[in-house]
């Protein structure tokens, strides 16, 4: 059985993911202020910040998940055949949703497609209910039922 991912679920999923490209700025900062060199928030914290958002693309692209996708249950394949996205796609996945500013995930919120997913050719399936298409095994995620 496979099913898209629900809205909810791909709402937290996105958070997750937010969570862990944030997660640098917290050490960064206090040692910045330890330290007294305020160049660091400025200057290291967004280029961490970036480089951590590109290693998810490079992942992504290779196995269609993500930190939050891995937490729940989720993976992103290509929609025509259910293969990893490759890293094309995922670019133009990621470009599309930060040059919209985020609005491109919209459709998300009403239980349809995103705007940034239609025009990469992917879609984000939920496996707690079914088998991977990347994976011969039955997911068993325990943070959902």
């Amino acid at each position: 059985l496979i099913r898209p991912a629900g809205r909810a679920v791909r709402c937290v999923a996105f958070l997750l993911d937010l969570a862990v490209m944030l997660s640098p700025a917290l050490p960064l900062s206090v040692v910045a202020a330890v330290f007294e060199v305020p160049a660091v928030v400025y200057q290291v914290v967004p280029v961490a910040f970036v480089s951590v958002g590109a290693w998810m693309q490079v992942w992504q692209s290779i196995t269609g998940a993500s930190f939050g996708k891995t937490v729940l249950g989720l993976r992103l394949v290509r929609a025509a055949d259910y293969q990893p996205p490759g890293l094309r796609a995922t670019l133009v996945r990621a470009t599309v949703f930060v040059g919209t500013l985020g609005l491109a995930g919209l459709p998300v919120l009403f239980g349809r497609s995103g705007l940034h997913d239609r025009a990469a050719g992917l879609i984000v399936l939920d496996m707690t209910g079914g088998t991977d298409p990347l994976d011969s095994g039955r997911q068993h995620n325990r943070l959902r039922r």
